[in-house]
């Protein structure tokens, strides 16, 4: 899945290992540039309107 905005804009994650339930709630990835410093966390996760992809960042959380 590709990834857009935030820290980890246009990077692949594999997601096949997700369930279906998994790919549609999106995921909380780690990231050394989040604004939290390093090992802060990004929130991606589908759109309504692409539910396929990509998956867009939602905010950073710690």
């Amino acid at each position: 899945m590709e990834l857009t905005g935030g820290a980890l804009d246009g990077q692949l994650l594999d997601v096949t290992g997700l369930t279906a339930d998994e790919r549609t709630t999106g995921a909380y990835l780690i990231t050394p540039h989040s604004a939290y410093g390093p090992g802060g966390r990004a929130s991606y996760g589908p759109t309504f309107s692409r539910p396929d992809g990509p998956w867009v960042w939602e905010g950073d959380v710690p």
